[in-house]
């Protein structure tokens, strides 16, 4: 979705550069999408053409390098050993790449079902498969009409995350952790205590966590709740390789 990849540009600068204020520009030369965007076009791809997820990420990270960071090493070693079987991840990486699940779910149970077909290929252990989950459940309820209370409420119960924190202690408490706790809580919270697309960006950079990723894993849900200014879908379209939009671009399609 848009706001993934939105995400991954704004807060690439930021990933080892890390701030904790809003004061900063939103597109710079310095945006650029990394292996987030890769693999979120990859899921959206394989869930598109109901191919196997694995394969996909596996191509996808073939036809195209990061222009900013890089794979994770054991996720790098996995992409490039067709053979291997998932590792036990508890990490944010399949919460990042799993919007697509969310536009195409046709019910959250549709959905949540392809987002673990997406995830559990790398992502098995339960911290990393449910912060997947959490944020496809969040994206789908704002996409159908939710309030930010109501995926609050919702995420509380289910995934027994702690959404309830002001966004100033959030911030406080934040350190860069790639681990899916404490990064993904600390994402969706941004989305739901967002005023806009671009509040919600500020947000999330502002942490000074895992800038790219958890702005890849907040952009959709906010994206849903709030929309996207056609100024960031003009950057969106000057920044982002063609093939990759024409992926993301499907998914609106098929909606």
């Amino acid at each position: 979705m848009y706001g993934a990849l939105l995400g991954d540009l704004i807060g690439s600068p930021w990933e080892f550069n890390r701030i904790k204020h809003e004061r900063f520009d939103i597109f710079s030369p310095l945006c650029a999408y990394t292996d987030d965007s890769i693999m979120t076009v990859a899921v959206a791809d394989a869930l598109l053409h109901n191919t196997a997820p694995a394969s996909s990420m596996r191509a996808w990270a073939q036809r195209f390098k990061p222009q900013r960071g890089g794979y994770g090493a054991i996720f790098w070693v996995w992409l490039n050993n067709p053979d291997d079987e998932p590792y036990g991840s508890a990490g944010n990486g399949g919460a990042m790449r799993v919007s697509a699940a969310a536009m195409l779910g046709k019910t959250l149970d549709d959905a949540l079902e392809k987002a673990t077909l997406a995830t559990s290929c790398t992502h098995d252990h339960h911290l990393g498969l449910n912060a997947a989950l959490a944020t496809t459940q969040a994206i789908w309820m704002a996409k159908n009409k939710a309030s930010q209370g109501q995926i609050k409420t919702a995420l509380e119960e289910t995934y027994r995350y702690d959404l309830s924190r002001p966004y100033e202690i959030v911030q406080r408490a934040c350190f860069h952790s790639e681990l899916a706790i404490p990064s993904v809580p600390e994402a969706i919270t941004c989305a739901l205590q967002s005023t806009s697309f671009e509040d919600c960006m500020r947000k999330v950079v502002a942490l000074g966590g895992d800038s790219d990723t958890q702005a890849a894993i907040a952009g959709p849900i906010a994206e849903m709740l709030w929309g996207i200014p056609d100024v960031f879908m003009q950057e969106l379209r000057t920044r982002i390789p063609t093939e990759m939009l024409a992926v993301i671009d499907g998914l609106y399609i098929r909606e």
